[in-house]
């Protein structure tokens, strides 16, 4: 270990991390934790490709540990993602983004609404760019860019890829535009590791930040805790791929992708480590340059430790698609339900002799959900079975319904459920009430 650099280096805020929820990466949260706490690194930035399944463990995790968790998301860029050919996949090596590839880009929430934007920008990949991998474009990122902070990524970056091209007009206007667009919370990372063409990259990266006035940081880019796990994500890729080293070797020897995985750069270090690192490896970089960069790395600490993520509170989707005579979701839902019950007593699902029992009832449910804030999440519920049935192109492959809903005379009018409440004598305050007022619904359908 090497002397202490400068006396903001005696913590580390590490950006960024794969866990072993991601396709490459080999450690769990609580490895990292550990680690991070042996090690004073006061903040980690857990950004897995395409993927924010593991991101509500990794915040809980981190608070629990007094570690400030950087909430982020590796997205894969891709301008062209609607004119991509069969088979193309363009995430490995290094390919011209001007082509239909999926270019990596490091997204990171400021904020509990920046957090709510990682995963509308997410969603919106998976519905609108899923083609073997979750794609956005920059035009979305950049609707939904307020609350976030953004990097350019490792080598599989839009400018690393240019400029391994030496499209070197490319990657500066590639960044410039970005920089126009996020200002002050897009950086350019820097990396330091073993791969010869990082040395050529960060050379130039370093020139158009310098030009551009954009601040640079210094990403670890951790797919392990230790050194000595790359064996684990060597066996974790050949795994995938269903093939062997021995394979490999009689094929010809080991494929790009794993020559450079195979070194033992990729592990959780400490600012003073990744200072020594790029001695080590020949990295033509200015030690005030690199050490400027690391503390950088603090700017992302200091933007996201106020986030307090109310993972008890409800954050249902608003259902807007109401016709346009009503003012509000909640005014709509009491007249959708009115028409169903006039509807349902003109059937006979509803009995005459009953129908005062049956409209106290409504009244009181429908009270309750309004006051609740329930009603946009019913009405999107409906419009999915909606959306379902018509899929399937006939009612009966739906369930009579199962759970505490079955207690709703609303979601038996609503078509949610097939069950009469009344008539089974089943409760709605099984469903909801007043004494559970921080209830998260979750409808089985």
């Amino acid at each position: 270990m090497s002397k202490l650099y400068s006396e903001e280096l005696q913590e580390t805020t590490c950006i960024h991390l794969h866990s072993d929820n991601s396709p490459d990466g080999c450690a769990a949260i609580e490895t990292y934790i550990e680690k991070a706490k042996e090690n004073n690194i006061t903040a980690i930035n857990l950004s897995e490709h395409g993927s924010l399944d593991n991101i509500v463990n990794a915040y809980k995790s981190c608070k629990k540990a007094n570690i400030v968790p950087l909430i982020g998301l590796e997205a894969y860029l891709n301008e062209k993602r609607n004119k991509t050919e069969e088979g193309e996949d363009g995430d490995e090596g290094n390919l011209n983004p001007d082509d239909a590839k999926n270019n990596h880009l490091v997204l990171c929430a400021k904020t509990d609404e920046g957090i709510q934007s990682l995963i509308r920008i997410n969603n919106e990949a998976v519905m609108n760019g899923f083609k073997g991998k979750p794609r956005t474009t920059t035009k979305v990122l950049f609707d939904l860019a307020e609350d976030l902070i953004v990097s350019s990524a490792c080598l599989a970056g839009v400018p690393a890829r240019f400029i391994a091209l030496k499209k070197f007009d490319e990657a500066k206007n590639w960044l410039a535009q970005y920089k126009e667009r996020l200002k002050d919370d897009f950086y350019i990372e820097l990396q330091i590791n073993q791969v010869s063409l990082q040395k050529q990259v960060n050379e130039y990266l370093l020139k158009f930040a310098k030009e551009l006035k954009i601040k640079t940081i210094c990403a670890q880019d951790c797919h392990y805790a230790d050194k000595g796990d790359n064996v684990l994500r060597i066996i974790k890729l050949l795994d995938k791929r269903k093939t062997t080293l021995k394979d490999l070797e009689e094929e010809g020897g080991l494929p790009d992708y794993l020559k450079w995985i195979s070194e033992e750069t990729l592990y959780m270090k400490t600012a003073n480590e990744i200072i020594d690192d790029a001695k080590k490896y020949g990295y033509n970089i200015p030690q005030n340059v690199l050490i400027e960069s690391l503390i950088n790395n603090h700017e992302w600490k200091h933007k996201c430790e106020n986030i307090n993520w109310q993972l008890n509170k409800k954050h249902y989707n608003k259902f807007t698609d109401y016709p346009s005579q009503f003012e509000s979701s909640n005014e709509y839902f009491e007249s959708l339900l009115q028409e169903k019950f006039k509807l349902f007593v003109k059937n006979g699902y509803i009995p005459k002799d009953k129908v005062k029992v049956y409209a106290e009832r409504l009244t009181y449910e429908t009270d309750m959900l309004i006051r609740k804030e329930y009603v946009d999440y019913l009405l999107e519920t409906q419009r999915t079975i909606s959306d379902i049935i018509g899929i399937l192109g006939d009612e009966k492959h739906v369930s009579v319904g199962r759970g505490s809903a079955a207690g709703s005379l609303a979601a038996y009018l609503l078509s949610i459920t097939k069950i009469d409440p009344i008539k089974n004598d089943l409760i709605f305050e099984r469903f909801l009430s007043e004494a559970r007022s921080n209830q998260i619904m979750d409808i089985d359908v």
